[in-house]
């Protein structure tokens, strides 16, 4: 019995465009990991540099306390570690950001968003944290010579 000519081509055709599919969903699949994982490390060195700017409007804070016996408390109320105008700008990532100063394990400031948490890590760098029904990728960072904690977030969908 002989194929008539015109099924072979179809045959071959059908097979090279499954090939060809297959091939453009696997590099596509590829590409959107590799373009999310970039995203994501973008996002986490946003996160870093928040923290140390943060850190960085309180220095002269900090370098206050070295100079004296080291005891007093960070002050919050009479003298702001940050200006109005800084903390607006942290506000006006409210809904998706946070950022939290911790003393001794005691919280003394803090932005109006982010999950609720015990006590900053023992170690520096980041945490994924579910808080109701949002999940939060948080950074930490231990202030050198200092028992000061910084933490800096966001909402992990704000990456979607």
């Amino acid at each position: 019995m002989k194929r008539p000519r015109g099924s072979l081509i179809g045959a071959l055709f059908g097979r090279i465009g499954l090939l060809f599919l297959a091939i453009v969903l696997t590099v596509g699949l590829l590409a959107f990991q590799t373009a999310r994982k970039r995203i994501d490390q973008a996002y986490d060195g946003q996160l870093i540099i928040g923290a140390n700017v943060l850190r960085a409007l309180m220095a002269d804070e900090l370098q206050q306390r070295a100079g004296g016996s080291g005891s007093e408390e960070l002050q919050v109320d009479d003298a702001p570690l940050i200006s109005a105008e800084d903390r607006k700008a942290f506000d006006d990532y409210a809904s998706w950001r946070m950022f939290r100063i911790w003393q001794s394990d005691r919280l003394v400031m803090q932005s109006d968003t982010g999950p609720q948490v015990g006590a900053p890590p023992l170690r520096d760098g980041f945490d994924d944290i579910v808080d109701r029904s949002n999940k939060w990728r948080v950074y930490t960072l231990h202030v050198p010579g200092q028992p000061v904690v910084v933490q800096v977030g966001e909402r992990l969908g704000i990456r979607a």
